[in-house]
């Protein structure tokens, strides 16, 4: 799948997917040593969980400014969890060391048991990382 067909380019205001676009299908580009453990398809976006990033992949990337791709290295992640959205979606909130959101994500509620299995993975990849003392090099924005 080339760019432009996972994140489509739309006119600032025009309507968003149609119910039934899919969102991306496979991560974006990963490094060389780097493993995809989980992916949550959500409401309008995806998020991928590496062995070294947590990746968020929305719609729209035009309509929004903190759309598109956002990529996240996990040493830089303080916790991760699940908060109920509105109306009967869930939301997967990621937050920083210093305790602030970075990014959250809003999934249908027939994925609850998904997210709990993607949050349960994060968590143990972060803990894993935190004890081995290994720092990825930073990532901003892809």
């Amino acid at each position: 799948m080339d760019e432009e067909r996972l994140l489509p380019n739309r006119e600032p205001g025009a309507p968003g997917p149609p119910s039934g676009e899919p969102v991306p299908a496979s991560p974006p580009p990963l490094e060389r040593d780097e493993e995809l453990l989980g992916v949550l398809r959500g409401i309008g976006s995806a998020m991928f969980l590496t062995s070294a990033r947590i990746i968020v992949a929305r719609d729209g990337m035009d309509r929004r400014p903190r759309s598109g791709i956002q990529s996240f290295p996990l040493d830089g992640i303080r916790q991760v969890r699940i908060e109920r959205g509105s109306g009967p979606s869930g939301r997967v909130v990621v937050s920083a060391t210093a305790g602030q959101e970075i990014v959250s994500m809003f999934f249908e509620p027939r994925s609850l048991d998904r997210a709990r299995e993607l949050i349960a993975r994060a968590r143990l990849e972060i803990g894993r990382q935190r004890r081995s003392g290994s720092r990825s090099e930073p990532r901003g924005r892809d």
